[in-house]
């Protein structure tokens, strides 16, 4: 009975460490890929691509968000002219969320300052 306690607990200590792992290590790679190709794209093309990669920069820790916004914010204010009306909702309810997911207070307002930027001052 000890031994399959011992095992069981290896193997969920096993689990937990692939997790963490593999939320650590692939996660930036991933988002550094997404990054690439929001780069290379241009016009309305390149904000469709970015709402996918907001959504997972939420759920990143504050240091991930900070360095790809810092890399995100001046290819998405080229495009924000060419932005469609329909996809303005959900890039603003995708900002909105990153910036509450962010803690770092200059970045957090730097994404509020794009989000209002495609509100405008009528709103959507």
């Amino acid at each position: 009975m000890d031994v399959l306690l011992m095992i069981l607990v290896a193997v969920a200590a096993g689990v937990a460490t692939w997790w963490w792992l593999r939320r650590r290590l692939v996660s930036p790679a991933r988002h550094d890929l997404a990054l690439t190709r929001i780069e290379a794209a241009h016009g309305p093309a390149r904000l469709a691509l970015t709402a996918p990669l907001l959504t997972q920069l939420a759920q990143a820790p504050a240091s991930e968000i900070i360095r790809i916004w810092d890399r995100l914010e001046l290819p998405l204010l080229a495009v924000l002219p060419d932005c469609p009306p329909a996809a303005k909702p959900v890039l603003v309810e995708r900002l909105d969320a990153l910036a509450k997911a962010c803690s770092h207070r200059e970045t957090a307002r730097r994404i509020l300052d794009l989000r209002n930027g495609l509100v405008g001052p009528t709103g959507l």
